[in-house]
This record gives C-alpha cells, structure tokens and sequence, in this order.
C-alpha cells in the first residue's frame, strides 16, 4: 500500500482579529463603535444586544454585519435617516471584504443636527477606528484528502 497525503487549499478571506473600539465626536454627539468576529447571525445579533444594553441611555445604536460569501448580511440605521448610518457601516465591511464580522455604533446625541452628509462620516469614521483596532486577519480554508492505494493502481491515481 502507497499513501499520499495533499492539502488543497479552497479559499481564504479576511475578518477581524478581535474585539475593536473607535470612538469619534462631532458636534458634541459622540460615537463609540465596536467591531468583533463573529461565527453566525445569531452572535452577530446577540453582540448588538449587549451593546445596547451596554448603551442604554444613548439616542442611536447602529449595526451592520456580514457574513463570509455575502450570503447573509444586514444593517439597520435604528431611527437614523434612511441609508444615513447603517448601510455606511455595512459597505465599510463589503468593500474592505471583512467577512464574519458585526459592527455596532452607539450616539449619544449632542444637540446638533449633523445631516446626512455629517452622519454618513460619522458613523463610518468610527466604524473605521474600531475596525483598525480590532485588526484584520486572513484565514485560510484548507481541506486534507489522504489517499491510499496499492502499488498497481498508483497510476491511475495520479
């Protein structure tokens, strides 16, 4: 019997390292983001939880995550103007090809209307300083096949 041992290696992707914070302030409303790893929607959505809880006097709490392939992904803007929060943090992760990952923004709110424009900056300005502290890594999927066979079929397996 011959044995032969090969790695193939399917796909690699990026996600964050670890738990990240960024923080930015503008016009006396505060941001605080956090970003982390994550495995399934399901901790993705249970992280949001503790964040608010976490947060519970702040006006805001923002999410997005995304999952590895796009498969499953989504934002919420949580009171904030259509598109003006959410989706700035989701395309954050889309564009970059951060999968695996779920970043929550909280805002306490200053008294000053910042605008669409100003929120977009924003919510992605902290998002990008959480994710930066987090780091990113690649991950490698890799399959083993282990193969074995007498001498006289090694030629047709190879």
């Amino acid at each position: 019997m011959t044995r032969v041992t090969a790695m193939a290696q399917n796909e690699s992707y990026k996600t964050l390292s670890s738990l990240g914070e960024g923080r930015l302030t503008d016009r006396k409303s505060e941001f605080i983001a956090y970003a982390r790893p994550i495995k399934s929607e399901e901790e993705a959505l249970s992280f949001v939880d503790e964040i608010r809880a976490k947060h519970r006097d702040a006006r805001h709490c923002v999410y997005a995550y995304y999952m590895r392939g796009g498969a499953h992904k989504r934002c919420s803007d949580d009171g904030e103007p259509s598109g003006s929060a959410g989706k700035p943090v989701l395309d954050l992760l889309e564009k970059n090809l951060i999968e695996d990952s779920v970043i929550a923004v909280v805002r306490y709110f200053g008294g000053i209307l910042l605008g669409t424009g100003g929120l977009v900056r924003a919510y992605s300005g902290a998002a990008a300083a959480a994710v930066e502290n987090a780091g990113i890594r690649t991950l490698s999927l890799r399959v083993f096949l282990e193969f074995r066979a007498s001498y006289n079929d090694w030629s047709r397996l190879e």
